[in-house]
């Protein structure tokens, strides 16, 4: 007798455990499927219908808008009506004497629009651009040239934005040197037929703007009353010469820095350090005038440019009454110590234009008598 064993039927429970994951496999994969059909039919359900709203919508905008189309091309063809009908009424009840006057009138009035639009074209051609600059950028130079041609009272006025709006994004906290400078391309005619051409310069003076200042009114009429009289004088001294155009317009503008004396911790420039010539004080508050002067009048042998004890008590000495720090050079405040203390100032400077220049000779400067103090100032900026 047969005993019944488990393992004489495994291989038909892997076979049932076989079909038992495939059905289970069949069935996740129809469940998937059949549920990935019903979202795309959702979502295609989705887009149809937003699809027809928006068709709906942009039919409706179509229909709003040619209504609106039709009510203007009805509204303009009944003010062209009425138009029509207010000329022929007017046709009817003018004289040919008011009829001349309205021609007249009317043409006047589109040579004014057209000389309008004209002189508005040319002012976009009147824009500033920088051309050059010197002195590290202290002094620049900007050029404005017409492409056509202009009178110099025409020009003036139409660049007169231009230049204030040029100015106005300079400003700063500095304040500026201004100058114009005016080209013109004058001509006569010689003896022998020919024409003669020359370039003519007219230049203002200096004006100047304290920070934030803007071109006024008063300065600019000031400036173009200068190059007017200026070119009247050219034209009226006999050269013959007649304006043929405005070639171009300089506006000069230089940084004004006040000349003061402060702070001499700046080392010298060895060719003039190596001279031996000038006491280079070492201080580091604004009272560079007051060190360089009273060493001046008390000398020492050694570190003569220390700021010592003995300096300082020898500066009580002297009298500042209305001597203000930093000092500077152009004022009361060197005049009134050289009134309060008996002395003659010079003040000197060095730049590599002009090599040493005297900056400021004293008013009472004699070859003798009072004590003569001569002062340098390094790299004096001036316009």
């Amino acid at each position: 007798m047969s005993r019944y064993s488990s393992k004489d039927n495994l291989p038909f429970l892997r076979r049932m455990h076989d079909v038992f994951l495939d059905n289970e496999r069949r069935s996740r994969k129809e469940s998937e499927v059949r549920e990935k059909r019903v979202s795309q039919e959702t979502r295609e359900g989705g887009k149809s219908w937003e699809k027809s709203i928006r068709k709906e919508e942009a039919r409706r905008r179509g229909i709003i808008n040619r209504e609106r189309a039709a009510e203007k091309r009805r509204v303009r063809e009944e003010k062209k009506q009425a138009g029509r009908e207010k000329i022929r009424l007017r046709d009817l009840n003018e004289t040919v004497v008011q009829r001349e006057r309205r021609l007249r009138r009317n043409e006047r009035e589109r040579t004014r629009r057209r000389k309008k639009r004209e002189a508005e074209a040319r002012y976009l051609e009147l824009t500033p651009f920088r051309e050059d600059s010197a002195i590290r950028g202290m002094v620049e130079r900007y050029r404005i040239e017409p492409t056509t041609a202009f009178d110099v009272l025409t020009f003036l006025e139409l660049a007169r934005p231009r230049v204030r709006g040029l100015l106005d994004g300079l400003r700063g906290n500095m304040s500026s040197n201004i100058r114009l400078e005016l080209i013109c391309l004058m001509g006569k005619e010689l003896e022998d037929g020919r024409e003669e051409l020359k370039e003519a310069s007219f230049i203002t003076g200096n004006y100047k703007l304290h920070g934030v200042d803007a071109l006024t009114d008063e300065i600019w009429e000031q400036m173009k009353e200068k190059i007017l009289i200026e070119f009247s004088r050219y034209q009226k001294g006999g050269s013959n010469y007649v304006l043929k155009r405005v070639q171009r317009l300089y506006i000069h503008v230089g940084k004004f820095i006040p000349f003061r004396g402060k702070g001499c911790s700046d080392p010298l420039p060895d060719f003039i350090r190596k001279k031996h010539a000038l006491i280079n004080m070492k201080n580091t508050d604004d009272e560079c005038f007051k060190w360089a002067v009273t060493r001046a009048l008390y000398p020492v042998k050694i570190n003569s440019e220390r700021i010592s004890k003995k300096l300082r008590k020898q500066a009580q000495n002297l009298n500042w009454k209305n001597v203000e720090f930093p000092t500077p050079v152009k004022g009361r405040s060197i005049i009134s110590f050289e009134q309060n203390n008996g002395v003659n100032i010079n003040v000197f400077s060095w730049d590599e234009t002009d090599g040493f220049h005297p900056v400021r000779i004293s008013r009472s400067y004699s070859s003798g008598g009072a004590t003569v103090i001569r002062l340098f100032i390094l790299f004096y900026l001036f316009y």
